[in-house]
């Protein structure tokens, strides 16, 4: 396993924690190294052929994806990249290639494995602007639904919920091992 670390880190995006608990495991799992987007230099960039990258999905949105992107052009040599992103509901089909389509390139999508993870939602560690613009969303749900002749239903309970779950991570990690062999 000493030999796959080298070969491989995992950087992370995490506003509330929940990215952070899916990446803590997969480099374990990996035996690899793990990253803040934030604190990653390219000197550690460039000593890894592979990157697992993780984000919180926000709006249809891989938070940092697109930095992290912008990082590997400039002449870094990864030759892979695996990513996932977090979010608070279950995703379908549609909706994940949607989140595909907005996030990659036809070229990256064929290119690059993307895993979803149903991780949950910590209100409490979110920031005021983050808050604010969950309420806002729920007030165009509210206004979408009445427009359509429904019952108007309570606003929900801002409740957390951590739904993460480390067997999740299997495909992801079986990917990688497949890389490497």
């Amino acid at each position: 396993m000493a030999e796959l670390s080298k070969k491989i880190m995992v950087v992370y995006s995490s506003k509330t924690g929940l990215t952070e608990q899916y990446a803590a495991w997969i480099a374990e799992d990996l035996h690899a190294p793990l990253f803040k987007l934030e604190e990653l230099n390219r000197e550690e960039l460039e000593t890894c052929p592979i990157v697992v990258y993780g984000g919180g999905l926000y709006a249809g949105v891989i938070h940092g994806l697109h930095k992290l992107k912008k990082r590997l052009s400039k002449d870094i040599p990864v030759r892979r990249l695996i990513v996932f992103a977090t979010g608070a509901s279950p995703a379908s089909p549609q909706q994940l290639q949607t989140t595909r389509n907005g996030n990659f390139s036809r070229e990256e999508q064929a290119q690059i494995p993307f895993f979803y993870y149903q991780a949950g939602i910590h209100y409490e560690r979110m920031k005021a602007g983050d808050r604010f613009l969950m309420r806002l969303f729920n007030g165009f749900q509210l206004i979408a639904s009445l427009r359509k002749g429904r019952e108007r239903k309570p606003a929900p309970k801002a409740i957390s919920a951590n739904l993460c779950d480390r067997a999740d991570i299997a495909p992801l990690l079986e990917q990688v091992r497949r890389w490497k062999r």
